[in-house]
């Protein structure tokens, strides 16, 4: 039995049961080469080039418990002559055969795919564990007009400034679960290419001036086609020979119209956002809830508020309110920055807490002349000749601009996240969001303020599953990520000098970076909460071990045995690094020395 920090790890020789387990992966081993014995302690020249050694494993069932109740069964390969070693003075080359690679098809429940890569590298047989990917064709998309629609497409030389969705989708299973957004707007119309899953009318009020009983029919009530323009941003068919491209597949959409024209009110917005998450009502008590699973809310609308008698702008509270109803619930606001060419710092609702600011930006990878700016903006996305769907159900689209449909491209983003990852928290979400966005390094963006920079959908997505897998924050040894030879090797070589054994590389949060943001890695006693000491004079402080702006470090005099290891998340305030509160662990399971180290 082997304990990896604090997970207990058992491997026995339990035949699987008769039920069906819930998540089958393949796992693709090659086993540890077994050298003769007087090689392993020594030099590798020591090796002749003709030894050639086999590993015998056992093929029978064999099933990992791991933890209180998670569990891994499989059938171990057999190996048979793994590798022959050459070394020719200091350079050693390794000619592998193309057997020493073996498919282990896993059946596991009640862990994560990180936590299952981790128990098969726990057993101390193997020398690589990797997952199989799954290969599927890369089809451009069918839609009649998709050639309209560049930025959705991957980064390319020919396209630089592409946000990179069909990566993002392609991230998806085809079988991930479908998410629901709610899109708050008006002039919504039914289209062969753009399906809503329901949708409900706000608008009228009775004589007191409260909301009355929604209406089912939102559609086709004005000649005004905003609406079904943001809604088809977000959720147009894809890949059926028609129309345009939505920007994310496995999406309901529901419409809810609060305002015609381009006009509409805070106070019922706020009122549709409660619904939406879920929040009981007396107006609304008679609607049905909603069929999917709310995860985002786009409003492409927006107003100015001035400022109060203490010179600071406030969101109204019916507004806040609402705002945190929407969070708690696990649902992420989208909206516009506003199209005025102005500081949006006092446009609600996308400068209120809470909200998902976007900004437009045109197809040269600048501001938009239009778009609105500053500290509230939190990234940006396609503004420009944004194709969309109009009234009239035909075999066309129309190319718009605006924040308007910026917002959607970023609300269709995190539909995708939520498909991946659907319990990421709005702080995670906004920060995986700006530190994945592609810096946009005009004079003019500098100025202004352009946010985090462009959206970019494919490493969204790719960090939110590494995110969820629980590894992308980590602490490993040097030497890692090197075979056993190449350890000997390295050790041989540069051990002494650069004192290889105690070198370990700490990864923050995937390798991202943000330019405002600081790492502050810290260390405290095992046991003791990093954060005790604010509540408990008497408790130690964490010591720190460094801050860093680059997402990967060095570090030396690691002791996981004796101390916890988290890092913070920080800023440059007045030139003082002020931080946030929540420490973050990091993954150390391959924190450990190399045999070659001992």
């Amino acid at each position: 039995m082997k304990t990896l920090n604090k997970t207990v790890i058992a491997l026995t020789g339990l035949l699987l049961s008769g039920s069906v387990l819930a998540e089958q992966v393949r796992i693709i081993v090659s086993a540890k080469p077994h050298f003769t014995s007087n090689f392993a302690p020594q030099k590798a020249s020591n090796l002749n080039q003709n030894d050639v050694q086999s590993v015998a494993l056992d093929g029978q069932r064999q099933c990992l418990n791991v933890g209180s109740n998670g569990q891994a069964c499989f059938k171990l390969p057999t190996f048979n002559n793994l590798q022959k070693q050459s070394v020719m003075g200091l350079q050693q080359r390794t000619i592998q055969h193309a057997n020493r690679f073996k498919a282990v098809d896993v059946d596991y429940q009640n862990m994560t795919k990180a936590e299952l890569i981790k128990a098969f590298k726990a057993m101390g047989i193997f020398e690589t564990v990797e997952f199989d990917i799954v290969l599927k064709s890369n089809v451009v998309p069918n839609d009649t007009f998709y050639h309209f629609q560049p930025y959705l497409e991957n980064e390319s030389a020919e396209n630089p400034h592409a946000m990179n969705f069909e990566k993002a989708n392609d991230l998806v299973p085809d079988d991930a679960p479908t998410v629901g957004v709610v899109v708050i707007d008006g002039g919504f119309h039914l289209h062969d290419d753009m399906p809503y899953a329901g949708g409900y009318n706000f608008l009228d009020f009775d004589a007191d001036g409260n909301p009355s009983i929604p209406n089912p029919i939102f559609y086709d009530i004005e000649d005004e086609t905003h609406g079904v323009g943001v809604a088809s941003v977000i959720g147009a068919i894809r890949n059926n020979e028609f129309g345009m491209a939505g920007a994310a597949k496995n999406v309901d959409v529901f419409a809810a119209v609060d305002g015609l024209g381009i006009s509409g009110s805070l106070f019922l917005m706020s009122k549709i956002i409660n619904w939406a998450s879920g929040i009981d009502s007396p107006e609304y008590q008679n609607i049905p809830s909603l069929s999917s699973d709310i995860k985002v809310i786009n409003i492409s609308a927006g107003g100015y508020a001035g400022l109060g008698d203490d010179g600071i702008f406030r969101c109204p509270t019916y507004l806040t309110t609402a705002i945190t109803n929407a969070l708690e619930s696990g649902i992420t606001i989208v909206a516009s920055a506003g199209n005025d060419s102005r500081n949006g710092e006092v446009h609600m609702p996308s400068s209120c807490g809470g909200v998902v600011s976007v900004g437009a930006s045109d197809g040269n990878n600048n501001i938009a002349d239009y778009s609105n700016f500053g500290i509230s903006t939190d990234l940006m996305a396609r503004g420009s000749n944004v194709a969309r769907l109009g009234s009239d159900n035909m075999n066309d689209a129309f190319g718009s601009f605006g924040t308007s449909f910026s917002a959607p491209l970023v609300s269709a983003s995190l539909a995708l996240v939520a498909q991946v990852a659907p319990n990421l928290s709005y702080e995670t979400k906004l920060r995986l969001l700006k530190f994945t966005a592609q810096p946009i390094e005009t004079t003019e963006c500098e100025t202004k303020g352009c946010g985090a920079g462009l959206l970019d959908a494919g490493a969204l997505v790719e960090a939110a599953i590494s995110f969820n897998s629980g590894s992308i924050s980590t602490i490993k040894h040097a030497l890692s990520d090197k075979t056993e030879c190449q350890n000997d090797w390295y050790l041989d070589n540069f051990g002494a000098s650069a004192r290889l054994c105690e070198l370990y590389k700490v990864n923050f949060f995937g390798g991202l970076s943000n330019t405002s943001n600081t790492y502050k890695l810290s260390k405290i006693a095992k046991g003791v909460a990093f954060n005790a000491h604010l509540n408990d004079s008497t408790a130690a402080a964490p010591e720190l071990v460094l801050s860093t702006q680059e997402p990967d470090a060095f570090i030396r005099d690691f002791d996981n045995a004796a101390y916890d290891y988290a890092f913070q998340f920080c800023k440059s305030s007045n030139g003082e690094l002020q931080c946030e509160a929540e420490y973050t662990a990091l993954d150390t399971t391959e924190a450990i020395q190399p045999e070659a180290c001992n």
